[in-house]
């Protein structure tokens, strides 16, 4: 594993290759939150929300997707969203994988997030230095690309051929930044609790509440727009506790995050999560008592010995989480990050035990 240096907060593995190996073509999804606040992400790539808020100063930009030739393609996006302006700060949620992996595409301006971000990023750098690592994304992009031209091969839809051929571009020109390598940027402004960005026409408050889904989780509420940004802290429509790190969550506080956020919400009229659709106060509720039910009744089965493949029989979406038969169509992979979910509790609560001893 390579060490980073943080002196100049960039390092270089390999090369900087070129954004314009990404195709143009690929389509962004503009969502509209409200006349200063859009949300873009890559349509039928990736759900994770990259914010733009349009102050009179210019355009904060929230997270900064995967790689910077994914990144590139929605700051075009942005920009011409907002014509006229340019992008004056860049803000990071967290460190995972869709949030702060195109910061290089940005380091010539201020990049905020909490001061934990920095030992938070480390897993990048070692991930651009581990070539088992790089082997093992490769492999998994080449079997996305196979389906891809399998299906390419027994359809006759025109428009179906030519997103599964920008698809496959997508995760052929992905494979290529990884293998290669890229520029990892750690932000150059870091902050403890709360920090605030007052600008001519909006206030940007980024609070941190301890550690929850990662060590360097914020949010960001701008109160003239009744919004609230939430990173991975909320996940729509169904919160998922599986992404990397799970050594690093504290799965009851994230909790206690959540009922702080829905007892405190009736100023806020939307919630961006990291990822998916945009959702209201009474969806945060929901996720509040999804994750706190399911903390209780896996405390419970772990006290009566039952073993985590009967708890996730007996912890079904079908067998429990009534509260959640409200948010219809769960696709099967939702539905697997369910099972997933009660993993990655019943294991946080296993360590948990064996810190106390």
């Amino acid at each position: 594993m390579g060490k980073n240096n943080y002196g100049s907060f960039a390092i270089t593995f390999l090369f900087l290759l070129s954004v314009t190996f990404f195709t143009r073509a690929q389509e962004v999804k503009v969502i509209k939150v409200t006349d200063k606040i859009k949300a873009f992400n890559l349509t039928g790539v990736s759900n994770c929300n990259i914010v733009a808020v349009s102050s009179d100063e210019g355009i904060i930009l929230i997270d900064t997707e995967i790689s910077p030739g994914t990144m590139d393609i929605i700051k075009e996006a942005v920009l011409n969203e907002f014509p006229g302006k340019k992008i004056i700060y860049v803000i990071n949620t967290h460190a995972h994988t869709r949030h702060c992996g195109g910061n290089a595409l940005f380091k010539d301006i201020p990049i905020i997030a909490h001061e934990n971000i920095t030992e938070d990023m480390q897993w990048w750098f070692d991930a651009m230095a581990d070539e088992k690592m790089k082997a093992n994304f490769s492999e998994y992009t080449d079997k996305i690309v196979a389906q891809c031209e399998d299906q390419i091969k027994n359809n006759r839809d025109s428009a179906e051929i030519e997103s599964l051929n920008k698809l496959a571009g997508y995760w052929k020109n992905l494979k290529s930044e990884f293998i290669n390598g890229f520029e990892i940027v750690v932000p150059s402004i870091r902050f403890s609790d709360k920090m605030t960005l007052k600008l001519p026409d909006l206030t940007l408050n980024l609070i941190y509440y301890g550690k929850g889904h990662s060590k360097s989780d914020i949010l960001i509420h701008i109160p003239e727009e009744k919004v609230l940004i939430s990173g991975a802290v909320i996940n729509s429509p169904l919160p998922s506790a599986y992404p990397k790190g799970e050594s690093k969550k504290d799965i009851e506080h994230w909790i206690s995050v959540l009922k702080l956020l829905n007892d405190k919400i009736n100023t806020i009229e939307t919630v961006i999560p990291g990822h998916g659709s945009l959702i209201n106060k009474e969806q945060v509720g929901l996720q509040y008592e999804y994750f706190s039910e399911m903390l209780d009744k896996i405390k419970s089965m772990k006290d009566q010995e039952i073993s985590l493949e009967d708890a996730k029989q007996r912890l079904s979406l079908n067998n429990g989480f009534s509260n959640f038969t409200q948010l219809a169509n769960l696709s099967d992979e939702k539905k697997e990050y369910h099972l997933k979910n009660i993993e990655v509790f019943w294991n946080n609560i296993k360590s948990a035990s064996i810190n106390e001893d």
